[in-house]
């Protein structure tokens, strides 16, 4: 379902998604920002690079907007990344990621609360609709 949405940049509030990846900049080591992608689909974890690019498991990555290139690391969520989905061309709720290599956590902010994804959290996007 998550798959289904568009994924935009909390600042300029440019889509952030180009078919079935979700496209960043990412300041890695001592890398200048290079374009990395990944899936949009829950539970697909890896990354494309057009660089030779090699993420070790435990390594923090920072990201930022492919337009405007503001950092996306949270402020309100320290040590996770955040992003907007979107619906009908309008903000629906703000995602949260692990910024660090191997950490497969995703978090869903409803009414302030986070909501880890998992198994059940279908159940919950559907008594909003």
């Amino acid at each position: 379902m998550l798959a289904n949405f568009n994924y935009h940049c909390p600042h300029c509030q440019t889509q952030l998604n180009k078919g079935s990846q979700i496209e960043f900049l990412v300041g890695y080591k001592d890398h200048q920002k290079t374009p990395l992608l990944l899936s949009k689909e829950p539970g697909v974890y890896g990354y494309r690079s057009k660089h030779n690019l090699v993420i070790e498991n435990g390594d923090k990555v920072d990201f930022y907007c492919h337009s405007c290139e503001e950092p996306l690391q949270s402020l309100k969520r320290p040590g996770l990344v955040e992003i907007q989905i979107w619906t009908d061309d309008a903000p629906y709720l703000d995602l949260f990621f692990s910024a660090t290599c191997g950490e497969r956590l995703t978090y869903v902010e409803m009414e302030g609360e986070l909501m880890r994804f998992g198994s059940d959290f279908f159940s919950i996007m559907k008594s909003r609709a």
